[in-house]
């Protein structure tokens, strides 16, 4: 018996070939057609990652939002990934990943409390790839897999392992993408059914999407049809970690130190975007120490002004921002925002001229540390208590 897990999604960017007020609108038609259709359907169950889509929606739409908490609460919407928005994954830093990471589990658990379940499965399929010491990160968060699409056309068809220096991981790739055409949901799944034959466990991601969409009453017929077509197979409407809590028990994957990289082009182009997100994140981070060191010494320290300067580095990690494969109007905008233009100046105007003032006599012994960033060897420990870190 061939058991078929069925994930259903709808691929939302952000932004990519539009402005964020179109990827709002689009984030608010794709989760009110969801909804509908986990209330509609008993067997059904719609799986999305991304907080940023989730933020809108409770700023924009906020009956809607009550209603994915109430569907949430009863198990009908799985909340996938947990990461703020799907980002590069090379052309961050460790700790710039990090703050991706936690910023979207901490939204989730916000809202959501105790309804939210810490999801164990990655969601970034349309990175170009990712450093091995990713997954050191990700199994620090708590996760231990990964759903990934764009990598090597040589990885293991049937999943593997991949482990870096600290850390593994179990990854499957989604051979048929993250999406499915309207009324051709057959099509992929009898493809894999055909290619992958003998493969008793099998994935597809389905649902309209690359600009949101979600599943159709046209494809979710097509579906209960293939049922009746296909009695060697057991059709589950599933969510990734179903999914891969089978995929364990199967004997005899292959272990790997990379997924590979594809579409390469996007590293090597764009270089001013690169740069600019490189000097952004240095600048975040220099400023985020430089105010800790004038709390210390009695200065408020600039809460509302560093989240919102994190947010604006977050977001520009998006894959399609960062590796410069969008329109102008989406590469320029992070790079423009008052809260990096903030950073940059608020740690060189308000922090330096602060801790070398002789406020008292303690501090005339106060020397003012060296806030450049320089590149330094690290020891191959795991990061401990990354669990609780967002």
């Amino acid at each position: 018996m061939i058991r078929f897990h069925l994930v259903s999604n709808a691929h939302i960017d952000p932004v990519w070939q539009w402005r964020t007020d179109e990827g709002i609108g689009t984030a608010i038609s794709t989760f009110s057609a969801a909804a509908d259709f986990c209330e509609e359907y008993d067997n059904y169950v719609f799986c999305h990652n991304e907080a940023i889509l989730y933020e809108w929606i409770e700023n924009y739409s906020p009956m809607l939002f009550e209603r994915i908490k109430r569907l949430v609460h009863l198990k009908k919407w799985h909340i996938a990934g947990g990461w703020y928005l799907q980002p590069d994954c090379n052309i961050p830093s460790g700790e710039g990943m990090v703050r991706q990471i936690s910023a979207g589990l901490k939204y989730f658990s916000e809202k959501f409390g105790d309804d939210f379940v810490r999801p164990t499965t990655v969601i970034n399929y349309d990175c170009p790839g990712n450093s091995p010491g990713l997954y050191q990160i990700v199994n620090d968060f708590g996760y231990d897999s990964m759903i990934y699409i764009r990598g090597s056309e040589d990885n293991d068809r049937k999943g593997m392992y991949l482990e870096g220096p600290n850390g593994k991981v179990i990854a499957y790739r989604a051979l048929e993408g993250y999406c499915t055409l309207k009324g051709k949901v057959d099509e992929p799944i009898e493809r894999l059914l055909s290619e992958l034959k003998g493969q008793d466990l099998q994935l597809c991601l389905w649902g309209v999407g690359n600009h949101g969409g979600g599943a159709t009453r046209e494809d979710f017929k097509k579906i209960e049809e293939l049922k009746e077509k296909y009695p060697q197979a057991e059709f589950i409407h599933s969510t990734p970690e179903a999914f891969f809590e089978e995929l364990k028990k199967t004997d005899g994957l292959k272990t790997y130190n990379s997924i590979g990289t594809a579409n390469e082009g996007t590293y090597s182009s764009e270089y001013e975007v690169k740069k600019l997100y490189n000097r952004l994140e240095n600048a975040y981070f220099t400023a985020e120490r430089m105010a800790a060191f004038c709390s210390l010494a009695g200065k408020d320290y600039p809460f509302d002004k560093l989240k919102s300067a994190e947010r604006d580095m977050i977001e520009v990690q998006f894959h399609d921002s960062v590796t410069g494969t969008s329109i102008k109007e989406v590469e320029d905008g992070p790079f423009q925002s008052v809260a990096a233009r903030s950073v940059r100046d608020g740690k060189s105007k308000n922090g330096v001229p602060f801790l070398s003032s002789e406020r008292s006599e303690e501090s005339r012994e106060r020397r003012v540390p060296d806030f450049h960033i320089q590149s330094a060897s690290f020891r191959g420990e795991r990061c401990g208590g990354m669990r609780d870190y967002a």
